[in-house]
This record gives structure tokens, C-alpha cells and sequence, in this order.
């Protein structure tokens, strides 16, 4: 686990709001409070897609969506001339993302004893943080495929000149 104290704001929201930067990411909950609370649960409806749409190869197979599905609506949520008072957006590692820190790990995990890899972003006070974990299936001493997740979320950041 891993807090990260992001130094621009202004650079992180446009990432998340305006560009395609964590679009590759799943999201379970994005929170938003300006003058009321927006909540969107990232938990994806298979039943809302007809047959034909479920058997499609791309037919997608996480348990949440991606964010780039719920970007736009979050931004038409913010966009204005106030700054929200506190947004929550809660990632998580797509499945191949998982299985490859795994094997770059050296981990003794299997994709199946992991839960997720998380990112929650918290935006409160004017100051950006972000904070990363992981969640397992089972109990392990191991922790190579947490200081995996926490090296490749800096690497990301630092990639898309998001400084912290």
C-alpha cells in the first residue's frame, strides 16, 4: 500500500476528466459532492445488452466497467466554474494487467488468489491523494506483487507527467 500526495491538481483532473490517460483502468465507484452527491457503482449489468450483444468476442468479462465508460458523465457532473467539495474514484487492474505484474512479480500468486489491485483517488480540500492496495483471496506473506502494483502505479503517473 502506497499514498501518494499528487502536487498538480489542475494536470491529474484534466487526466481524469478531459483525456484518455486512465481509460484502460476498471472503475467500481467514482463519488462526486458538489451541491449534492453523484454516486455511480461501477458494477457492470450484463442484463442491459441484448443475446447478440452477449455473445460478441468483446463482450466484456469484469465484474466493472471501464472508466472510459463513465468519463464523460463524471465530467459533465464537474465541468463549471466550482470545484466539487470531495470526489472518490476507486480503481482497479484490468485482469491482464494483474497477470502480468504476477509474472514480472516473481510472485507465488495465480491470478485466482487475487481480488483486485486497487488505485482510490481522493480529491478533498483542494489536494489530491492516491492510494493503492491490493486484496486477496488468500493469506500470504508475500508481498513482491504489492510492491509490483505500487512501482507500476508511480511508473504510470510519472509516464503522463502527473506529478506527486
Amino acid at each position: 500500500m502506497n499514498s501518494i500526495e499528487i502536487k498538480g491538481v489542475k494536470s491529474i483532473m484534466t487526466h481524469l476528466l478531459t483525456r484518455e490517460t486512465f481509460d484502460g483502468f476498471i472503475i467500481s465507484e467514482a463519488r462526486v459532492r458538489t451541491f449534492v452527491t453523484y454516486t455511480i457503482d461501477g458494477t457492470f449489468q450484463p442484463d442491459f445488452f441484448t443475446e447478440e450483444e452477449k455473445e460478441s468476442d468483446n463482450f466484456p468479462t469484469e465484474t466493472f466497467v471501464r472508466y472510459a465508460s463513465v468519463r464523460k458523465f463524471l465530467f459533465e457532473i464537474i465541468k463549471g466554474k466550482r470545484t466539487p467539495t470531495y470526489m472518490k474514484l476507486v480503481f482497479h487492474a484490468p485482469s491482464l494487467l494483474i497477470e502480468r505484474l504476477i509474472e514480472k512479480s516473481g510472485s507465488t500468486f495465480t491470478k485466482d488468489d487475487v481480488n483486485s489491485l486497487t488505485a482510490t483517488v481522493s480529491f478533498r480540500g483542494g489536494k489530491v491523494t492516491i492510494v493503492t492496495g491490493t486484496n486477496y483471496r488468500v493469506f500470504s506473506p508475500d508481498r513482491s506483487l504489492d510492491e509490483a502494483w505500487d512501482s507500476f502505479f508511480e511508473r504510470f503517473l510519472t509516464k503522463n507527467n502527473i506529478e506527486f
